[in-house]
């Protein structure tokens, strides 16, 4: 009955959310998607964001129909725009699973994961939880690990 149910919430969603769209302005991106998909219905509204933490363009694109919503995911979902980037687009709604994006973390020339391990392997008890890469919430328990950690090792030097 629950998989029915989500089955046909995901049916009568009309928000999809298109990530890496920096090279668009809203009327743009309407005019991309009117000329690239030829929905039924109209847009009804389009709300373009930038996320400077997550270094993320993202649009919530909602459509006054559904099917207007799967026919977009089917058409520009992997397409390449001007930025060389391909475009990531899926449907947005309550009780559906949707991608979420992490922050990226910088450690002594590390990036995401494996500085995520380096930090792990040295001090694994102060961090509380365990996950592929760090979420935006852990960012600054990270980057206090990284001064603490810093902060010793000029001492250690200082000493020698």
């Amino acid at each position: 009955m629950r998989n029915a149910c989500l089955q046909k919430m995901a049916e009568t969603s009309n928000v999809v959310r298109i990530v890496n769209v920096d090279s668009f302005t809203e009327e743009a991106l309407e005019q991309f998607i009117l000329m690239n998909c030829q929905p039924d219905g109209q847009i009804k509204k389009i709300y373009l964001r930038r996320d400077p933490a997550l270094d993320l363009c993202y649009a919530y694109v909602v459509f006054e129909h559904s099917h207007d919503a799967s026919k977009i995911i089917e058409i520009l979902n992997g397409h390449i725009n001007a930025d060389l980037k391909k475009l990531e687009v899926e449907l947005i709604g309550p009780n559906l699973n949707y991608r979420k994006y992490k922050a990226p973390v910088l450690v002594a020339g590390l990036e995401g994961d494996a500085a995520v391990r380096k930090i792990r392997l040295n001090r694994p008890h102060q961090l509380k939880t365990a996950g592929a890469g760090p979420s935006i919430s852990r960012v600054d328990s990270l980057r206090r690990l990284l001064a603490k950690s810093n902060n010793s090792i000029s001492r250690g030097t200082a000493r020698q």
